[in-house]
């Protein structure tokens, strides 16, 4: 399984009856949904990709299993529970899960996994595709730091990982298990540390990619991580084995770097973003702002609300007005958008010479 991993990169041009409606100017559903069921957290990490751990609002029941089910209906193909806060800090996540699985509808988890017991594992882990933990730092006093969630937290992430590997093991479940690390200035140096804890626990992946700093968030990241840590990560990468992949995501990094490839956002109308209290956006990074909501599933059903006028015009309008040099670098969007930049204005001379 670990072999068949693909990270660094899109998957958009494996989708092309889509990507042709989209040409066309025809409207198909979203390929993907990230949805947030909590914008509350447990821990205080010092890069938070928006500082949510003030937050106060759980997706009730009703319309988390509702927006999969209707997801499923109309042709979305895959869901990720992450976005805002922590998904386990709400147990709704578990119905949602179990909701994929009644109608056969690819969905998977990002955790800190600090939250989970075996009761949890051993319901969700048969619905998911895949589950990736964050964990940045290989050992207690690094982890305390970078999470802010108190000295016990990396014991008891560990031991549910862990846990999570046997559970895959013991009911022969066919989901991917793996460890995400964030590169920073604090735990470049540990970074090798945490991929052999990772290996070493059984999970199938440990990966590292960039941070994600933007406008409302506070970290600063410096820049230069990878020459200044490159020989760590050359040594966390030497660590795969036959069933375990260790991956440095050397293209990400880098790009994270440099001015964007592409000059505007296209990549919207594939990929949806869904924040706890319902609202519908065309990305996590621009959820404040009334021109990117599409709207409410407090108020309209999933179909309603991606095939009205409105989820064409923020689609039509962000990619109109939106300067992409001054968002975030390495965006969700961001390998999708360079793939469909290429397709639609990196046309090549003598085309039908193919």
């Amino acid at each position: 399984m670990a072999g068949q991993l693909f990270m660094d990169g899109t998957k958009l041009n494996r989708h092309l009856e889509e990507v042709v409606k989209w040409k066309n100017g025809d409207w198909f559903a979203p390929i993907h949904m990230e949805i947030s069921v909590t914008n509350r957290c447990n821990q205080r990490c010092v890069f938070c990709y928006i500082d949510w751990n003030k937050g106060h609002f759980d997706m009730p029941e009703e319309m988390a299993v509702r927006l999969i089910r209707d997801a499923k209906a109309i042709g979305v193909k895959s869901a990720l529970i992450a976005g805002e806060g922590e998904p386990t800090l709400n147990k709704n996540y578990i119905k949602m899960i179990e909701a994929a699985q009644a109608v056969d509808f690819d969905i998977a988890l990002n955790t800190n996994a600090v939250l989970m017991d075996l009761e949890d594992l051993n319901r969700i882990l048969p619905g998911l595709a895949w589950m990736r933990c964050s964990v940045q730092a290989g050992n207690p006093g690094l982890y305390s730091r970078l999470h802010g969630g108190g000295d016990k937290q990396f014991a008891r992430a560990i031991d549910n990982i862990a846990t999570a590997v046997k559970t895959k093991q013991k009911l022969r479940l066919n989901v991917t298990i793996g460890i995400q690390q964030v590169l920073l200035a604090e735990n470049g140096h540990d970074a090798a540390n945490l991929a052999r804890l990772a290996r070493d626990i059984g999970v199938d992946y440990y990966v590292i990619k960039p941070c994600h700093p933007h406008a409302r968030n506070r970290y600063k990241k410096e820049k230069d991580l990878v020459a200044c840590f490159r020989e760590v990560l050359e040594e966390a990468q030497g660590l795969s084995t036959g069933s375990f992949k260790s991956i440095v995501r050397w293209n990400f990094l880098n790009e994270a770097e440099l001015p964007r490839s592409y000059k505007k956002c296209l990549a919207l109308p594939f990929i949806m973003q869904i924040t706890a209290d319902g609202g519908c956006y065309s990305c996590y990074a621009m959820a404040d702002r009334s021109e990117h909501l599409y709207g409410s599933l407090q108020v309209d059903s999933l179909k309603e609300i991606v095939t009205r006028p409105r989820f064409k015009e923020v689609c039509d309008w962000v990619r109109d007005n939106v300067d992409v040099s001054k968002c975030m670098p390495t965006c969700r969007h961001h390998n999708a958008n360079k793939y469909l930049w290429w397709l639609e204005e990196e046309i090549p001379s003598h085309l039908n010479f193919i």
